[in-house]
């Protein structure tokens, strides 16, 4: 009866991944137009064997929520219509974070990190990119070796897919960070929730190494 209880988003996508039964799992967010089928495909057939021992995160990239829903409400909801005028748009508009993301992502990080800390070095090396989390994907035989995500984390607390992409590198398996083909981000403003919370970045990043989830994940 406590209002303030809550299931974390951890256990939740848990509970979609230990459910799903496609060889390929995908972990993204409401806010996301995600690519279609087809191009999801071309990235695991560009070589299958190979695929099924690599974790993939898609670069996010920002467009306007409300430009999102007016075009959406006047391309007759035909799905590719709309990537097509959002990728023409994040094309036209080119900002250093769609074109460069990895190199951005160091650069803003030795902002707010002191690069002489673990915690910068670990984050350059795994998180890789800003917002990693927005798209990520692997065979589901990655999923359940690693355990998915760390359910001992906080929801709504930065560093949860950092955390997960680590352990995907720990166990031995290829980080690969793709800047197409496009993942579109609709911007909204920061939850209430954020900024209120914080996980124990040396414990469950810095210092981490394999899942401490049980057995029964």
């Amino acid at each position: 009866n406590n209002k303030n209880h809550f299931i974390q988003q951890s256990t939740i996508r848990n509970i979609g991944i230990r459910a799903t039964t496609s060889d390929y799992i995908v972990s993204t967010n409401v806010d996301i137009i995600f690519p279609n089928r087809k191009d999801l495909l071309e990235i695991i057939s560009k070589n299958e064997n190979e695929s099924k021992h690599v974790f993939y995160t898609i670069n996010r990239k920002n467009v306007d929520m409300l430009m999102t829903t007016a075009i959406y409400n006047n391309t007759h909801t035909e799905p590719d219509k709309l990537r097509n005028i959002l990728s023409q748009y994040v094309s036209f508009r080119a900002t250093p974070n769609d074109i460069d993301p990895i190199g951005m992502f160091k650069q803003e990080a030795i902002k707010q990190l002191d690069p002489s800390t673990s915690l910068y070095q670990e984050y350059v090396k795994y998180a890789r990119i800003w917002n990693c989390g927005d798209f990520q994907m692997a065979h589901r035989d990655i999923w359940f070796d690693i355990r998915g995500f760390e359910e001992g984390m906080l929801d709504s607390a930065m560093g949860t897919d950092s955390n997960l992409q680590k352990k995907v590198c720990n166990y031995g398996y290829k980080l690969e960070i793709l800047n197409k083909p496009d993942v579109f981000h609709m911007s909204h403003p920061a939850r209430s929730s954020q900024a209120k919370r914080s996980n124990d970045l040396d414990y469950w990043f810095v210092n981490f190494d394999k899942s401490r989830n049980n057995e029964s994940w």
